[in-house]
């Protein structure tokens, strides 16, 4: 049995569902990145013995460059969007569950619902950082302003297929809540040290 991670960065905006993107939607990929990403699903996903799991921006519970948090933290301008996101420790735990079951197809493993990104650092600071500011600007200004050269993938998705395998995972705004929770004490433990 082979568990690939794969990535929901292979839609771009709003899906003909208003709920978000579903497993089997076909996918609308813009970036180099993104069409590589559906190439292996497309490859993976009708495999026997196979899952594809697709995650969407990472957000951990402890302190380092590569988590959500920490970038969005660092950025100086923040572009005011609504994504799915994958909480770390729930992701793993529903990857051990995906094996245990060898699982196949693919699947959203993203915490139900979508956040905005404004939600996300206002959440940062009451619980980190009273001091946190930024700017917020479109998707647009990201990419006039050179920020960035493409638009980016922004995008909800919907898992079903988890719940055919018995697996949920919790709500989007509890688990980023529990998350920011032992981020705050990891952090402020870090800083401490």
């Amino acid at each position: 049995y082979l568990l690939h991670i794969g990535s929901g960065c292979v839609f771009y905006g709003e899906s003909p569902d208003p709920k978000g993107w579903k497993e089997d939607d076909y996918a609308n990929p813009v970036a180099y990145y993104s069409k590589c990403k559906y190439a292996a699903d497309l490859s993976l996903g009708d495999l026997p013995n196979v899952g594809v799991a697709r995650i969407r921006v990472p957000l951990d519970d402890r302190p380092y460059e590569g988590n959500i948090i920490d970038k969005l933290a660092n950025y100086p301008k923040i572009i005011d969007v609504e994504n799915s996101l994958t909480v770390i420790p729930d992701m793993v735990d529903v990857f051990y569950k995906l094996m245990q079951k060898k699982a196949e197809g693919i699947f959203h493993v993203t915490n139900p619902g979508a956040l905005k990104y404004r939600e996300l650092m206002a959440l940062y600071k009451e619980m980190v950082d009273p001091n946190q500011s930024n700017e917020w600007i479109s998707e647009e200004e990201l990419v006039s302003g050179g920020l960035t050269a493409k638009k980016r993938s922004t995008n909800k998705l919907q898992s079903f297929n988890l719940e055919k395998y018995g697996i949920q995972m919790r709500p989007i705004y509890q688990a980023v809540k529990d998350a920011m929770e032992k981020y705050a004490v990891a952090k402020k433990s870090s800083e401490n040290s």
